[in-house]
């Protein structure tokens, strides 16, 4: 019948277009899509018509879930468990991601229609209600499904008393066939899965799994011997394969893992024999595991066939919070063999973020294991997997705060042993096939925070040569390391860099990074600058307003900058350095002339104002004409907000302006409350009401990647939290968690972690006056 036996009751009675963006064809609606699912063959590929339905679910770019998830998941569910459904493991993909991503928000929504609802939260409870149907998939003859189902039920805590008993059978199931022995990646998901869910209570278990004599390397499981990578056991992924879904290509950020980047990546079509095999022919199971015969006939089935699972098992227990004992040094080298074999089926499995493999994942629950796997892999000496341990470094990095320290000795060892290997080799062994891995351990380093400062004069041997000319590959991240350490020895590299447009590698250059820690050598950088700002500018590959927003932190230093700025741009657009100016002061009176003109038109009156008051120190008509720009809409509050905290009491007749917007219960959450706050206080000295909404902003994790030239509403509430002293004394256990956590608070990011953890010690002094 349509629809593989699914029935959908009710489904064509839903207004879907009105809860998500499908587009007007019937072929795109809802309903056809569901049975084209359950009715298309497994040959589709990219085309399957689950992608067509996740357009209307989930906004790729946040990601967002559409109001029509908490509708659709029981049509899901139910489509799901279409038996031999060939697209069941998109399906069960795909309600992960909405259970992982955040809700909608209709920014244009009427206030008067309340509170919006939370999408992603009432589509996890939809899943929730269902989990006995969810739970059954464990048992799918696929251990692709079955590895998805795993990292579905992972991320459905409320569920966990019903599923955690089900991923313990299912991981606990002897494999299928002698060819699933090789290692069943459905099982080693759902270890993985306890572990995310309930890693402390299940201690004894992970434990149990490892058995007895994981105390001391087993070569008879190829511990210590180096792996075949050719050797795929059966159930691994296929990243060709469109039924799992378990890898996004589209979705990877520059740089890092591409499943397709390993030779090995792709594997024949029989080599999923076991997922295809007719459940009624049991001739494969009749293979009896402890027959020494069968592994002294055929020993690769023996070789791993239990390493994944225990190095799941092993990694929960360390996520459990147990061990230490003498068997650990067993354990973290069988993890390590794991992280660093590109041909394990745990290289192949989805987890969640863009982790090294699923162990890392749940690894960073735990700083003493992780950073115990990591430095092993990274202690090994030479070239063999190089790039995926430097990865696995890169991400202890982000993770932990004391990475840096434990990990870049052995680094920088690394950067000498790469430096006797063959260029070829280095390519070969990258974790990027064709980049070279020199270039990737010099940018660990580099991205290290102000732990790489040991390591400058390893940064500065990579730049050599002609500046002027095509750089050595490694030369761009030692530069960019000793930019953001203020370390002069980069000047005319940096130099060379502002100003040109021939080689594409300087189109990632920041100028939030690299601008503010070199404001000791400013003398030194303006010719460049000047090349680049000045009225015949180069046109290099630094964003010209990122750098003007950069060159604020210079002050006064940034002086000399600002006649060539004003030559160059027009009337119009002269605005664009008012914030500079402002930050120069006194200093920037040669352009005094500019910004009064603007006060003679009809356009950033207040701003003008303000650039004036800080040249000439006389407020004018700065306070009346900023208070007039956010009186008509507090979307301004995070340009405007900022120059009246400068001005403090003088602008006290923007405090009714400052209160409607911040206390407006409608649309005060689209505003800058954060700026505002910090304008209430800085003007009125007044408290109250304050502190909670900048607690609330430093409640996200991770926090946003600023770089060390970023202001965001985060870092804005730190400082404003140390500037309200003792009254701001309920935030102290927030801002200690900041300032003293074993945790970074950025993403990918340990510079932005270290400027969010200094303005956190700044402001604790201040509040407890110490």
């Amino acid at each position: 019948m349509p629809g593989g036996g699914a029935v959908f009751d009710g489904v064509d009675e839903i207004p879907w277009r009105r809860l998500g963006p499908w587009p007007e064809r019937r072929q795109d609606g809802v309903p056809y899509l569901l049975r084209a699912i359950v009715d298309a063959p497994s040959d589709v590929g990219d085309r399957s018509p689950v992608w067509g339905l996740r357009y209307g679910l989930v906004d790729g770019s946040g990601p967002e879930v559409y109001p029509a998830a908490p509708h659709l998941v029981p049509y899901l569910v139910e489509a799901t468990g279409v038996a031999r459904q060939p697209h069941r493991g998109l399906l069960v993909e795909l309600m992960t991601d909405i259970a992982v991503a955040r809700p909608y928000r209709n920014f244009a929504r009427d206030p008067a229609a309340g509170p919006e609802p939370d999408y992603a939260a009432l589509a996890r409870t939809a899943m929730v209600e269902r989990a006995d149907a969810l739970v059954r998939l464990l048992d799918d003859v696929s251990p692709r499904v079955v590895a998805a189902t795993a990292r579905l039920l992972a991320v459905l805590p409320d569920a966990a008393p019903r599923t955690l008993p089900a991923l313990r059978t299912r991981a606990e199931k002897p494999p299928r066939t002698r060819a699933g022995a090789r290692g069943d990646a459905g099982a080693v998901a759902c270890v993985l899965a306890v572990a995310w869910l309930a890693a402390t209570e299940h201690a004894t278990w992970f434990a149990d799994l490892l058995g007895p004599n994981d105390a001391r390397p087993d070569p008879l499981n190829g511990e210590d011997g180096p792996r075949d990578p050719t050797d795929h056991p059966d159930g691994l992924h296929d990243p060709t394969d469109h039924e799992d879904g378990l890898h996004n290509l589209t979705d990877q950020p520059d740089g890092l893992r591409n499943v397709t980047d390993h030779p090995d990546a792709h594997h024949d079509a029989a080599d999923h024999e076991s997922e295809r095999h007719d459940p009624t022919d049991h001739e494969n199971e009749r293979h009896d595991p402890t027959d020494r015969r069968s592994e002294r006939r055929d020993p690769a089935p023996r070789e791993g066939r239990h390493r994944e699972l225990r190095a799941a098992a092993a990694a929960g227990l360390g996520a459990s919070g147990h061990g230490g004992g003498p068997g650990d040094e067993s354990l973290i080298r069988l993890v390590a063999d794991v992280q660093a074999d590109p041909g394990s089926p745990l290289d192949r499995m989805r987890w969640f973020g863009y982790d090294l493999s699923p162990v890392s994942a749940v690894l960073m629950r735990a700083e003493r294991w992780h950073l115990a796997v990591t430095r092993e892999l990274l202690s090994r000496p030479g070239a063999r997997k190089i790039g995926r341990r430097l990865f696995a470094a890169r991400e202890a990095i982000w993770r932990w705060r004391s990475a840096p320290a434990e990990l870049l000795p052995s680094a920088a060892g690394r950067v000498r042993d790469l430096l006797s290997t063959p260029p070829a080799e280095r390519r070969r062994e990258g974790f990027v096939r064709g980049k070279d891995s020199l270039v990737d351990a010099v940018d660990l380093i580099a991205e290290s925070g102000q732990a790489s400062a040991a390591y400058a004069d390893v940064l500065a041997a990579r730049l050599t040569g002609d500046p002027g000319e095509p750089w050595p590959e490694a030369a761009e991240p030692a530069m960019v390391g000793l930019a953001r350490l203020g370390d002069h020895r980069c000047i005319p590299w940096l130099s060379a860099a502002f100003g040109s447009d021939e080689y594409l590698q300087f189109r990632y250059l920041d100028a939030g990074d690299l601008i503010p820690p070199m404001a000791a050598h400013a003398d030194a950088l303006t010719p460049a600058l000047l090349a680049v700002l000045g009225p015949a500018p180069v046109h290099g590959h630094i964003d010209y307003i990122e750098c003007l927003k950069a060159l604020v932190s210079w002050g006064a230093a940034a002086a000399p900058l600002l006649p060539a700025i004003a030559e160059r741009l027009a009337p119009t657009y002269t605005a664009f350095m008012l914030p500079l100016v402002g930050a120069v002061g006194p200093a920037a009176a040669a352009v005094e002339p500019q910004v009064r003109a603007l006060l003679d038109g009809d356009r950033d009156l207040g701003p003008a104002a303000w650039a004036l008051w800080r040249i000439t120190g006389e407020p004018g008509r700065a306070p009346a004409l900023l208070a007039a720009d956010l009186a008509g809409s507090g979307h301004r509050a995070g340009e405007i907000a900022p120059l009246l905290e400068q001005l403090g009491p003088a602008a006290a007749s923007a405090v009714p302006a400052l209160r409607k917007h911040f206390d407006n219960p409608h649309y005060g959450h689209r505003y800058n409350r954060v700026a505002l706050a910090r304008a209430l206080w800085a003007i009125t000295s007044d408290s109250t009401g304050l502190v909670q909404p900048l607690l609330k902003s430093l409640a996200a994790r991770p926090m946003p990647d600023l770089g060390l030239g970023g202001h965001g509403s985060e870092l804005a509430a730190i400082e404003a939290l140390g500037t309200m002293g003792r009254a701001a004394a309920e935030a102290v256990p927030a801002l200690t968690a900041i300032a003293y956590g074993p945790e970074r608070v950025t993403e990918r990011d340990a510079w932005g972690d270290e400027h969010h953890q200094r303005a956190a010690q700044r402001a604790l002094t201040l509040i407890e006056g110490v």
